[in-house]
């Protein structure tokens, strides 16, 4: 198909375990964004906003939507921020984790980021640990990655 993903892009992250994840701007924005990536059928979103690394399961709204999620079928989130920026440690996983890095003190990165690259109908997200010392992209260690296939 012309359009074989839809991903959705914006500052706060909607699903983290970090200091964010349950501030009253987040969970309203959650009741208001997660009803319309599932109507709309979005594939991932990625956010920032949490000065760390965390990828969630595929969910969907729950019950309200501003609460938990439902786990098992739906969108994935990621949070992948902060370079160049106070680190702050993932949370406690919760149950729609999958994966999550922190970065900063005790660890080799000063950051994270990610790289989306499409091919044909294969989206795949890889996500490094970025390094004081790195200059190019084969300094940094890949802590995760996504493949999502249509």
């Amino acid at each position: 198909t012309a359009h074989p993903f839809i991903v959705a892009i914006s500052h706060r992250c909607l699903f983290s375990t970090s200091v964010h994840g349950t501030e009253a701007d987040v969970t309203y924005a959650r009741g208001q964004l997660v009803p319309l990536y599932d109507k709309y059928s979005v594939d991932l979103v990625v956010n920032g906003h949490d000065h760390d690394y965390e990828r969630s399961k595929p969910l969907h709204a729950g019950t309200p939507p501003s609460g938990a999620p439902v786990v098992g079928s739906g969108t994935t989130y990621v949070v992948s921020a902060g370079a160049g920026a106070d680190a702050y440690s993932p949370g406690t996983p919760q149950a729609f984790t999958a994966k999550s890095v922190g970065y900063g003190s005790g660890t080799p990165y000063v950051g994270s980021y990610s790289i989306l690259t499409l091919s044909g109908n294969t989206l795949q997200l890889t996500a490094y640990g970025l390094k004081a010392s790195s200059t190019t992209v084969k300094d940094d260690d890949m802590v995760d990655t996504l493949m999502l296939t249509h």
